[in-house]
């Protein structure tokens, strides 16, 4: 272990970390636990192992306890639906934080925890895609003619750029790995200009199902992340947040104005009378079904604008970032790592 990090690196979520996120004296905003005062408490940074926890595991026990039952209900309907849709069972907030930071496309911290993670993420956008796709009518007014063969070309395009980023961890020769990092940055501007506007025709042409979009939000959030963590695998700080930035900058342009409000709104059947009491009870079905939708598009937010939040906390521990991933890539045991601030 990097001698500098040695009294600040805990693996997995400590007690007192769960207690206070549990008593609302510690706030989870993206990839950064808050005290009530606003300042960072802890960094997170997922960790190779979270592949697994996902696809076999239970993706809420990483901030708490969560009856098992509950947790499948949340990853079921998260990779069956796209976006994140849990009816009920759900605990608390936090509950429901966790599930939404560990499936989001965004990832938790700087670094990219591994190909298996980024493949997994991948896959569930492609889910997405394909079972929206089969309402032909709904896709070619979303995405305005885009081929499906297309889309899956470029989210192929983002996966070959996460496996050229992993692989160059592996190289002896770290100039030939900075290069091919650099070759990530620059190929995935163009993947992330192409997602961004795929999103935004869907939202433009397609308001009253924001489901139409989530895909290309989730590749969006994916392949801005990817870029970042290219440039920090470099140590390029400050175009690295940079990115962060113009990323985040853009993805509020495209879902920061959706609200609860809107989304109950564009879920209501088209014959409601107001004020009746069938419009009262669908109001109703329409929000506790939306309210987790919402959820998943603040979390979304919150992890691209929280990417590179670690980083003065690494300067001042004269780490750079480099380091900070080869120290948390190599973890195995734990799927969360936290850095104290």
């Amino acid at each position: 272990m990097i001698d500098a990090l040695a009294p600040f690196l805990i693996r997995g979520i400590p007690p007192e970390a769960r207690a206070g996120l549990a008593n609302k004296s510690l706030k989870l905003f993206g990839s950064v636990i808050r005290n009530s005062n606003g300042s960072i408490a802890y960094h997170l940074q997922e960790a190779a192992p979270l592949a697994n926890i996902l696809v076999t595991g239970n993706p809420a026990a990483l901030l708490g306890q969560v009856a098992s039952e509950v947790v499948q209900i949340s990853q079921n309907e998260i990779i069956r639906r796209g976006v994140g849709r849990i009816e009920q069972g759900l605990s608390s907030l936090n509950d429901l934080a966790a599930a939404n930071l560990a499936f989001s496309a965004a990832g938790i911290g700087i670094s990219v925890a591994g190909f298996a993670l980024i493949d997994f993420r991948l896959k569930q956008i492609e889910r997405s895609f394909d079972e929206m796709s089969t309402r032909l009518d709904q896709i070619l007014s979303s995405i305005e003619r885009v081929q499906h063969d297309r889309v899956e070309h470029d989210l192929g395009e983002i996966r070959g750029l996460a496996e050229l980023f992993e692989e160059s961890w592996l190289l002896t020769d770290s100039g030939r790995a900075e290069s091919n990092w650099r070759r990530v940055y620059q190929d995935g501007a163009g993947l992330q200009e192409i997602f961004s506007r795929r999103a935004r025709i869907a939202l433009d042409r397609d308001r009253d199902d924001y489901s139409s979009a989530d895909p290309f939000l989730e590749a969006f959030a994916l392949i801005s992340g990817l870029r970042i963590a290219s440039l920090l695998s470099c140590n390029e700080v400050s175009v690295a947040r940079r990115i962060e930035e113009d990323s985040t900058h853009r993805l509020l342009q495209l879902t920061g104005s959706i609200s609860l409000i809107d989304l109950v709104r564009n879920a209501l059947p088209d014959d409601l009378e107001k004020g009746t009491r069938r419009w009262q009870l669908e109001q109703a079905k329409a929000c506790e079904a939306m309210r987790p939708v919402v959820a998943r598009i603040r979390t979304r937010e919150q992890l691209l604008a929280t990417r590179t939040a670690v980083l003065p906390s690494l300067e001042a521990k004269n780490v750079s970032p480099r380091d900070w991933f080869a120290q948390t890539r190599s973890e195995d045991a734990e799927a969360i790592v936290l850095l104290r601030d």
